[in-house]
């Protein structure tokens, strides 16, 4: 459907996690920015809308008003009868749309909420850390740093020290 692709596009956009993806409203959009509070860490942010990933040429505005051609709810993303979405719907539709790719994957296939990771991996080569880290609402280094991690496929090259 029409919203999954859309709400893939926003969970890499925002960076946000599922659940507060379903929970945004346009009226959370004011001064040419989204709110967000999110749900798990209580952070606030103001995400402008002029956000953009250059590596796939998708920007929150462009985003948000393909959400708003597709429906007419009052969240952001929603089904085709305008219906708001739960976390879970969107994650089932996701990993039926995965599993009808045909595409393989060793160890354990992507979820929806690895987009959060890939949106912090391209935020992080674009912008930098703390951008990512902020977009996120992490305070902690730690904890950006397990975002940024590319699911393993990158070598930890040990130094030896002599």
């Amino acid at each position: 459907p029409i919203w999954l692709r859309l709400a893939m596009d926003l969970a890499v956009v925002t960076g946000q996690r599922v659940g507060d993806l379903c929970r945004m409203k346009w009226s959370d959009i004011n001064d040419n920015h989204l709110h967000i509070e999110q749900s798990k860490t209580g952070a606030k942010l103001a995400i402008p809308l002029t956000l953009t990933i250059d590596a796939l040429n998708i920007s929150l505005a462009d985003t948000l008003q393909k959400c708003r051609e597709a429906s007419s709810s009052e969240t952001i993303i929603a089904s085709k009868h305008y219906d708001p979405l739960s976390p879970k719907t969107v994650s089932k539709y996701f990993t039926k749309a995965r599993n009808a790719s045909g595409l393989s994957f060793d160890g354990n296939p992507p979820t929806f909420h690895e987009l959060r990771s890939l949106s912090a991996r391209l935020y992080r080569n674009q912008i930098g850390d703390k951008f990512a880290q902020r977009l996120l609402g992490h305070k902690s280094d730690s904890m950006a740093a397990r975002y940024r991690d590319s699911r393993g496929r990158e070598w930890d090259k040990i130094e030896i020290d002599k």
